[in-house]
Parts: C-alpha cells; sequence; structure tokens
C-alpha cells in the first residue's frame, strides 16, 4: 500500500513540476525576446538554453531550437573573432529547421525567420557581406510575410528585410546602392513601396527603385 502511495506521490509532483515548467516558460520567452530586441543576444541565448522543452507543443519547440541557433550566431558575431565554429553549427541547424517543414503546406514563422536568420549570416557579418549567398533567403522570407494574414505586423517585417537587404550594417566611405551587388528585384521593391506608410519609407524606396532601374 505504502509503495503505490509512493508512485502515486511521485507521479503527482512529477506532474506539478512538468506544470509549473510550462506556466514558466512563457515568462522565460518573454524576457528571452525583450534581451533579444536590445541586441543582448548572449544572454537570451542563456535563457533560451534553459527551457524545458519536454512538456512545450512542437511549435514552441521548434521556435526555442531556433533562437538558440540564431542567437548563438549573432553573439559569436558581436565578438568579431576569427573562429567560425559556431557561425558554421548555427548554419547546419538553421538549414535542418528549414528542411523539416520544407513542404508549402507546412512553412510556419519558423521557416521564415529562419531563411531571414541565415540571409542576415551571410550578409551583416562584417567578414562576410555574400549578397549572392544571402538574397535567396531574404526573398523566400519575403514571401511567407507577403502571404501572412497579420497585415501590420507582415508589412513591418517586409519592409524591415528590404531595408536591411538594400544596405549593409557597416558602409564604408565609399558605399553606394548596388555597391556589393545588392540589387533588390524591382517587383520587391514595388511591393514595398505599396505597403509603406510613412514619408520617409516611400522616399527611401523611390530612391531605391530609381537606383534599381538605372544600374540593373
Amino acid at each position: 500500500m505504502k509503495y503505490i502511495f509512493s508512485i502515486a506521490l511521485l507521479s503527482l509532483l512529477s506532474l506539478s513540476n512538468a506544470a509549473a515548467q510550462q506556466a514558466d516558460y512563457p515568462q522565460l520567452k518573454t524576457e528571452a525576446e525583450r534581451l533579444y530586441a536590445s541586441s543582448s543576444y548572449a544572454r537570451a541565448n542563456e535563457l533560451y538554453a534553459g527551457a524545458d522543452k519536454s512538456g512545450l507543443p512542437p511549435a514552441e519547440v521548434r521556435w526555442v531550437e531556433f533562437r538558440l541557433a540564431d542567437t548563438s550566431w549573432r553573439a559569436q558575431a558581436a565578438t568579431e573573432t576569427s573562429d567560425a565554429t559556431k557561425f558554421d553549427e548555427a548554419q547546419k541547424r538553421l538549414e535542418e529547421l528549414i528542411r523539416a517543414n520544407d513542404k508549402e503546406e507546412e512553412r510556419d514563422l519558423v521557416w521564415a525567420e529562419a531563411h531571414e536568420s541565415l540571409a542576415d549570416l551571410f550578409w551583416t557579418r562584417r567578414d562576410r557581406m555574400n549578397w549572392g549567398a544571402a538574397w535567396p533567403h531574404y526573398q523566400q522570407a519575403l514571401d511567407w510575410w507577403a502571404g501572412e494574414r497579420d497585415i501590420e505586423r507582415a508589412r513591418a517585417r517586409y519592409l524591415k528585410i528590404v531595408f536591411k537587404a538594400a544596405e549593409p550594417p557597416r558602409q564604408g566611405e565609399y558605399y553606394f546602392y548596388t555597391y556589393y551587388g545588392n540589387y533588390i528585384p524591382l517587383d520587391v521593391l514595388e511591393n514595398a513601396l505599396k505597403v509603406s506608410a510613412g514619408e520617409n519609407e516611400q522616399a527611401h524606396l523611390h530612391f531605391l527603385i530609381a537606383m534599381t532601374m538605372r544600374y540593373a
């Protein structure tokens, strides 16, 4: 009888711990995303690394795995070291996340985010700025956001990607649009212009369209 009671008690404690861990995850995610938004990638990575994925829904498990890969390479890039190990590992993990849901009907937020992260990995690092490798991934992310139902969120993300692709984060004294071969297709720029709202956004897009038509 005591043995049965002990098993029941252990089971109850296990369920309670699992429920507590699941309850803690939203708070962990909120804090990790706050850190991510402030570019504290190493700290965000530490928080996500401590998340217990065993009781999470599949979509959240994918999100944690994505953020671990994404924050890993971004934190490493901030150190500006020559060791490419973490970059290579992150690239492999991001590619695996894409392949896991690569059928058109399976493409989720993580699929789009992983494409954008890969594009950033190739384009925004000081020692890479590889437009040829980056653009196909930006294109996939843009296509996904173009079909997203949350219009305001999709609009903001679409424009963010376009402007990020148009100008690398570190520009030399003589940089100009297309300097690194970064031609954004005209139809993408025109789509961005259609969904833009502010005067500054529209002026920037008109400039990019004019430059594209001039040099393409």
